[in-house]
């Protein structure tokens, strides 16, 4: 009898184990394409600052199919270093380092470069080269009408509808990276697609990362997550940055995670009249922990990390670090009017861990039979059988 009630006791805490784990869902950042509408649901980013210089490592996972995929992205300067990542590594190695946590308790590629060819009068190619499974050109124009007839011509299809976005960019002297699959028979199939990660640098002091051309293929509200490592903790320059309220987190068991946690992110950011972001993580990282999962790092990058020595929120060395910050938020269409900027937190020695200690609360007889531990139930009737048979007579 002893040997079946320990086994009943193992099943109940291997199914309580079950009951406390989480579900957590990715995304992309698209243009629309003339073929079909790109539904555009998330959006992540890889941003490195270090001395004049900014690397972007952009995920992208969208709906359609690979013959349909196009991908402008406005910036600054000329990219250059434009290579592809075998896989995404370096987003699951991040997120699971940054992503809230809770704990709910029970009971209490290449480069190519073109010298500046001439297209017509109004576009100018910048550079062109191919990352991986992608062809790229790096374009600059002083009309959208030309840029877009040069796009579609070269294969790469986007919507008329793009003009004005495209023109306030040309306005700011934007120059525009294109990005297509070569070949897209050779990826099969239709729907949800993750493309390998894509990665360049410019050289620029700007830290700007470009939103409003998601206007273009935004359907509805977009998660946008923004990583950034540099010498400081980071924060937006033109939107509020928030942090929530860890009081109103709470048990909540219909949940993925068993809290309301994304109720309270949507609702804290639906009380902000204008734009913000949350900061969900901000912390010393070791070089070491990311270099492993990113292995075209810049070596500019290495040497600053390597170079920069910092203490942990018990002033103890850590050595060789650079300050990771999570930033997140859901956007709207109607929000999305100007690029996010970023820059140095005004909490830039301030360290954010989310670790949330939920406790449940029970408000009903309902409730509370539901929540009471599956171990308690199990030894109560396993108990009242033992007895019946005699086994609790002495």
């Amino acid at each position: 009898m002893r040997r079946s009630l320990w086994g009943v006791l193992l099943a109940a805490n291997f199914v309580m184990y079950l009951m406390s784990s989480s579900v957590w869902a990715d995304g992309g950042y698209f243009v629309e394409t003339q073929s079909m509408d790109l539904a555009q649901t998330r959006q992540e980013v890889v941003m490195a600052f270090y001395g004049d210089k900014v690397t972007y490592v952009l995920r992208s996972n969208y709906r359609g199919s690979a013959e349909d995929f196009v991908w402008v992205i406005p910036l600054p300067t000329v990219p250059d270093d434009v290579m592809v990542h075998e896989d995404a590594v370096l987003f699951d190695i991040l997120d699971q380092m940054t992503r809230p946590e809770f704990v709910v308790g029970y009971g209490g590629g290449g480069c190519g470069c073109s010298g500046g060819a001439m297209y017509g009068e109004l576009v100018r190619i910048e550079a062109a080269g191919q990352a991986g499974l992608y062809d790229w050109v790096v374009l600059t124009s002083s009309g959208s009408e030309s840029l877009l007839n040069w796009l579609e011509t070269n294969g790469y299809y986007v919507s008329d509808a793009a003009a004005g976005i495209l023109d306030g960019y040309i306005q700011q002297n934007r120059h525009f990276l294109a990005v297509k699959v070569r070949e897209p028979e050779s990826i099969s199939g239709e729907g949800d697609l993750e493309l390998p990660p894509l990665q360049f640098t410019c050289q620029t002091s700007e830290r700007v990362y470009p939103m409003v051309i998601s206007q273009i293929s935004a359907a509805g509200e977009v998660e946008v997550v923004i990583y950034t490592l540099a010498e400081n903790r980071m924060q937006s320059s033109n939107l509020q940055t928030l942090e929530l309220n860890e009081t109103m987190i709470t048990y909540d068991p219909d949940s993925p995670n068993l809290t309301n946690y994304e109720t309270v992110f949507s609702e804290t950011l639906q009380r902000i009249v204008d734009p913000a972001l949350v900061t969900e993580y901000a912390d010393n990282v070791s070089l070491g922990t990311i270099l492993s999962a990113w292995p075209t790092m810049p070596e500019d990058l290495q040497a600053l990390w390597s170079a920069h020595s910092a203490t942990n929120y018990r002033d103890e060395p850590v050595g060789q670090v650079l300050f990771l910050t999570r930033l997140r938020t859901l956007m709207p269409l109607s929000a999305m009017t100007q690029d996010i900027e970023l820059g140095d937190s005004a909490a830039t020695d301030e360290f954010l861990h989310s670790t949330y200690y939920i406790y449940p609360t029970y408000r009903s007889l309902t409730e509370l039979a539901s929540g009471m531990s599956v171990t308690g139930l199990m030894l109560f009737f396993m108990g009242r059988r033992w007895r019946r048979r005699g086994g609790g007579s002495r």
